[in-house]
């Protein structure tokens, strides 16, 4: 595996709200991150997504399970899980795709997952969810 996915993906399985000063070294000033909930350009930014998720949920565990690349671009295939007073355990999978710079700065991140998994958590919002989910699905 290259070294640069190597290093991003060593990083954020081991991520936690003290050391996220880390991810400065490995991506770039410009940082295109996008996930269901948020689409973000600048590392700043993300940074700051990433500390009010760490102040919001607890036990926070993230796996990358497969990595897929090809020149400077990865796939991964990751499992989170955590836990809120609001919600409880929270568990869903995802894959992100990740692009790097020709130096191995990632400046591209975005993640492709199932949002209505975490909102179907959501007192209230999750029984319109689990409902709606009902409507559409093939029975």
């Amino acid at each position: 595996m290259d070294r640069w996915i190597t290093e991003y993906v060593i990083t954020l399985e081991g991520l936690n709200r003290d050391n996220l000063a880390s991810l400065l070294e490995i991506i770039h000033d410009d940082f295109d991150f996008k996930d269901p909930f948020n689409h973000t350009y600048t590392r700043d930014d993300f940074i700051a997504i990433l500390d009010d998720m760490y102040s919001k949920l607890d036990q926070i565990i993230f796996n990358v399970d497969q990595v897929m690349v090809e020149e400077k671009q990865a796939m991964i295939y990751w499992r989170y899980s955590a836990t809120s007073s609001l919600t409880g355990d929270i568990n869903f999978s995802g894959t992100s795709l990740i692009k790097a710079d020709e130096h191995g700065k990632v400046y591209f991140h975005h993640d492709y997952w199932d949002g209505s998994e975490l909102l179907v958590k959501v007192p209230l919002i999750g029984k319109v969810v689990k409902f709606l989910r009902g409507k559409f699905s093939h029975q």
